[in-house]
């Protein structure tokens, strides 16, 4: 049967790839994209840049209601899907009376996550700042206007370039994780290199401590540390965040091991007529054997385009999944990629590790950054992590995620012809290095 409607719950990065990936398969296909938010799709990953001013709330913005418009997307903002009826088809509105809803040959759920209350006492006060929205990232930069002294609690990425940012402002900042800074992202060591930039850079970093309670009579002006209290004009709280997968639960659609909607590689779920992308939804990777949210941004774009193309009546594939995630901070390029050592060991994997750090270019020419690399084989030689710091990390972190993604072995990154040029790269450059010291 010919699909001709398409409803998509979410106008997130991976519902807006959905909908524009089915409206390219089918140019008289209905679809209705319907969001709780006020605003059109845009990048989260860039909130802490507004806190400092680098770029505006405006630039975030991925699609204005223009593009919906031009391409025959009927656009619902500021509304809520309550329920799913997968007997009937339909999704019904936040209504009341339950009447108000849209009918759908296929349905995509790009749902997203969203912010938790901690379980830490005096959470419910006021003066708590979150960064996770557009609002969230205005409420702090009207803050920062005035103030001195902030604290940042989290361990990811967010909270990291964040405590950058407002260093950066002359706000002297305190970082708080509750374990080493990123971890399941980098290893120990590796998370020492991220913590030493970020301290030369004046943010002061408390890792390994849990925050016992936020202070203040009325209003929150400080934590508890280990018995120690700290104070700061500004505590913003990262991370605490949900999968939206309510209405897919309650509708009896098969969750996976992370509370996740569970789909396969079409970004199929146990319904048929059922699609998911994005921060809500769960794949199983065959190659780190565990199931992995489609949470990077990255991930998001590509499920949602694979959803839409399919939902629509197409064929299209996730690829292999294997975690490949960046960033930048202070100019250094930090990528990783698989999994690290500790998930690896976790996993009762016997593997081996090795690290380089080498000259970014010739030895002979000035200017130039180390270059880091740490990656970790299996017994048989496969290559299942690593990591990478530095200039062109991302995209020696590419060429890792290929290789993992098609279980090869390290050889192929000890072998690999590379160019040489005094100003691009060294006759060795680090991964390959790593890659040769093993013992094969």
């Amino acid at each position: 049967m010919k699909v001709k409607k398409v409803v998509v719950v979410g106008c997130g990065i991976a519902g807006m790839a959905a909908a524009e990936a089915a409206r390219a398969c089918d140019d008289d296909l209905e679809i209705v994209v319907i969001d709780s938010s006020s605003y059109a799709p845009y990048s989260r990953c860039g909130l802490p840049y507004v806190i400092s001013g680098r770029i505006s709330s405006q630039d975030l913005k991925l699609k204005d209601r223009s593009f919906f418009a031009s391409s025959s997307i009927r656009l619902i903002l500021g509304r809520t899907v309550a329920s799913i009826d997968r007997q009937k088809r339909r999704v019904i509105l936040d209504r009341p009376d339950g009447i108000e809803g849209e009918d759908y040959d296929r349905l995509i759920i790009a749902t997203g996550s969203s912010k938790q209350t901690p379980e830490i006492q005096g959470s419910n006060k006021k003066g708590l700042l979150r960064l996770f929205s557009i609002e969230d990232a205005e409420e702090v930069k009207k803050n920062a206007r005035n103030s001195k002294s902030a604290i940042v609690i989290g361990s990811g990425p967010v909270a990291v370039v964040a405590s950058e940012q407002l260093s950066g402002m002359k706000i002297k900042t305190t970082l708080v994780s509750e374990t080493e800074l990123l971890r399941g992202m980098l290893d120990k060591n590796v998370s020492a290199i991220v913590q030493s930039v970020l301290m030369e850079q004046g943010v002061d970093v408390i890792s390994g401590k849990r925050v016992r309670n936020f202070v203040g009579f009325d209003r929150i002006n400080g934590i508890v540390v280990d018995g120690e209290v700290l104070t700061a004009d500004l505590i913003i709280l990262t991370g605490h965040l949900s999968p939206n997968t309510t209405i897919a639960k309650d509708s009896g659609i098969k969750l996976g091991s992370s509370g996740r909607i569970l789909v396969d590689k079409s970004a199929g779920t146990s319904d048929e007529h059922v699609f998911a992308a994005g921060d809500c939804s769960e794949i199983h990777s065959s190659v780190l054997d565990e199931d992995i949210p489609l949470q990077p941004a990255s991930l998001a774009l590509r499920s949602g385009i694979v959803a839409g193309t399919n939902a629509a009546g197409g064929s299209s594939s996730l690829p292999e999944i294997v975690f490949n995630t960046s960033f930048r901070l202070n100019g250094i390029d930090i990528c990783s990629v698989g999994l690290t050592e500790e998930e690896a060991k976790e996993r009762g994997m016997k593997v081996q590790i090795s690290e380089y750090s080498g000259y970014q270019f010739a030895d002979y020419y000035p200017g130039g950054k180390q270059l880091y690399t740490r990656l970790i084989v299996k017994e048989d030689n496969q290559l299942i992590g690593g990591q990478v710091v530095g200039p062109s990390a991302s995209v020696w972190g590419n060429l890792l995620s290929m290789m993992i993604s098609h279980s090869l072995p390290i050889f192929y990154l000890s072998e690999l012809e590379t160019s040489f040029s005094p100003l691009t790269q060294p006759y060795w450059p680090a991964p390959l290095v790593a890659a040769k010291n093993f013992k094969l």
